[in-house]
């Protein structure tokens, strides 16, 4: 039996909730093809709801593909028969210990990928959206959710800055236990350390070794960073 596109996982909480309702409106012609969402300020008056709640909503709303996040102009509404062959495989939170350990081991492949194909960019890749996640996350140290939003902004930036579209698209397909396993670190950075430095530092390097060029110490770095997240209790 094919699978049904573009469907929101059936869990509780408001997240889910407005992604379900901005969903049947895009799916019932309210929003058309090309349309833009409005505002996530306005959406959050609009659903009497917190911004981190809408940010998730639209985080579930791009994994299933109507919707195509541009950073820095707003949220776009996708074909959706495009979107429906684009992500069908779209995957949920990590249900147990089982899911979580073999989600980090396919971000692993996707991330370290991720890294050669920007190291072998060279001149061609373009840093500087990078730079803008980093400097918003330096920003963000002393609140948790602005950071979470940075920091999965930072690796969305290094998926595109490595020049494959289908990167990027594999990246939006896993926002949710992405999500999930970065808020996870955050939280255990936190309970022991009371600070984001050392995340954030391990960011600054990444993003040095990349721009020097540095494949090794690149590929050193974000694996050290991902097993340190995998290991955060989620």
């Amino acid at each position: 039996m094919q699978d049904k596109p573009n469907v929101i996982p059936r869990k509780t909480g408001n997240a889910t909730r407005i992604a379900r309702e901005i969903q049947a409106s895009i799916l019932g012609g309210t929003y058309a093809s090309g349309a833009k969402l409005p505002g996530q300020r306005e959406l959050a008056t609009q659903f009497g709801a917190s911004m981190p709640t809408i940010r998730e909503a639209i985080s579930m709303l791009a994994a299933t593909g109507l919707i195509e996040v541009r950073h820095g102009s707003g949220s776009v509404v996708r074909s959706t028969s495009e979107a429906g062959e684009a992500f069908k495989g779209w995957l949920g939170i990590a249900a147990n210990d089982k899911e979580r350990d073999d989600f980090h081991e396919a971000r692993l492949l996707v991330e370290t990928f991720v890294v050669d194909k920007i190291i072998a960019r060279g001149a061609k890749a373009d840093f500087e959206p990078i730079y803008d996640a980093l400097d918003r996350m330096e920003a963000a140290l002393n609140d948790p959710a602005a950071y979470l939003e940075a920091d999965l902004n930072y690796h969305w930036e290094m998926a595109r800055c490595a020049g494959n579209t289908v990167l990027v698209r594999m990246l939006d397909a896993i926002q949710l236990p992405m999500r999930a396993q970065i808020d996870a670190a955050i939280a255990w950075h936190l309970s022991e350390t009371a600070t984001l430095a050392v995340s954030f530092e391990d960011h600054l390097a990444l993003l040095d070794a990349l721009v020097a060029g540095d494949g090794p110490l690149a590929q050193e770095t974000i694996r050290r960073m991902l097993n340190r997240a995998a290991k955060a209790p989620g």
